[in-house]
């Protein structure tokens, strides 16, 4: 996911499940927090994550400028890095955002979807470009899903 430089220059706003035993590690604690409401909403919305769940790392790591996270897939492993540069300036509802985008791709494989709404908000969190928390909350139910639903 990568930041928005448009949101950068008014405000400088920063954008860019049966359950088995759940045996993710984390480098980072609090991402634990949205793993576990993802997989929630994902258990709500009928998904089942069983076949992937248990293979995930995250961590913070150095990325390309602009980019906030990355979802990287090899030999059954699922392992999202975090930019150490973005990750504490971001909101608790865009840190949310942001893990819940790269868990889209890591445990749902989904791509990135740049389709606008009516108002011009993005369609998907499956965005390229990450977006601010006020357009987040304001879709938040629909963002859930649409996330799910696909």
């Amino acid at each position: 996911m990568k930041l928005s430089i448009a949101f950068l220059f008014p405000v400088l706003i920063l954008t860019a499940c049966g359950q088995p035993v759940y045996q993710a590690k984390y480098s980072i604690t609090v991402a634990s927090e949205y793993v576990e409401s993802f997989k929630v909403e994902a258990i709500a919305n009928g998904r089942n994550l069983a076949s992937v769940e248990h293979n995930l790392i995250i961590k913070l790591g150095h990325l390309p400028p602009g980019e906030l996270g990355v979802c990287k897939q090899t030999a059954g492993q699922n392992m999202i890095v975090l930019s150490v540069d973005w990750w504490s300036l971001l909101p608790a509802l865009e840190q949310q955002e942001l893990v819940w985008h790269e868990l889209g791709h890591c445990w749902l494989n989904r791509g990135h979807t740049n389709a606008r709404l009516a108002d011009d908000s993005p369609i998907s969190i499956m965005n390229t470009y990450h977006f601010d928390a006020q357009t987040y909350w304001a879709h938040y139910d629909y963002y859930n899903a649409e996330l799910f639903g696909n």
